[in-house]
């Protein structure tokens, strides 16, 4: 238990995550429990940010720990090159390192809809069908990177038909 609580001192967000993730998994007994609690309630905050994200191009990580980095001084006309990086260092252990780099591409796709393209009304119906329940009842996380990967998928797709379309 003493390492449970070491542990919570030095790391934060999706680094406390990860680690509690590995300890839940090493460990037995009453500390294998508190470990997998804890990591539970650890990926509800990750969770909510991943949908923002996903479903509204928007980033509020007012403690700078989620995994996808959001330069506020960078205007829209760089945005997709330089405003948002992936924090790999952050990347929690329930995310694979190239569904990491989908979220970030669809959030940011996303974003580009809705601030350059002014694609407001795709951003928002999206929002609505994106529960924050679909993310946080997830307890096992086994269909994250399914809804990710589907995220990406659909954010791309959007983007392609107004580049072909509207703005041909």
């Amino acid at each position: 238990m003493n390492k449970l609580v070491s542990i919570s001192k030095k790391l934060k967000g999706c680094a406390l995550t990860s680690e509690l993730d590995r300890q839940s998994r090493r460990t037995d007994g009453e500390v294998g429990r508190t470990a997998r609690r804890l990591y539970r309630q650890s990926c509800r905050p990750i969770l909510r940010m991943l949908r923002k994200w996903l479903a509204e191009g928007a980033i509020e990580d007012e403690y700078d720990e989620f995994f996808i980095f959001a330069d506020s001084s960078i205007q829209n006309s760089r945005l997709w090159s330089e405003k948002y990086k992936l924090v790999r260092e952050r990347t929690p252990s329930m995310i694979a390192p190239e569904v990491a780099s989908a979220a970030l591409i669809a959030g940011k796709a996303v974003d580009f809809l809705r601030a350059c393209c002014d694609d407001r009304e795709w951003v928002l119906q999206r929002a609505s069908k994106m529960t924050e329940r679909d993310f946080e009842d997830n307890r096992d996380l086994s269909n994250l990177t399914e809804a990710i990967t589907a995220a990406s998928s659909e954010a791309s797709d959007r983007v392609k038909k107004l580049m072909f379309g509207k703005f041909r």
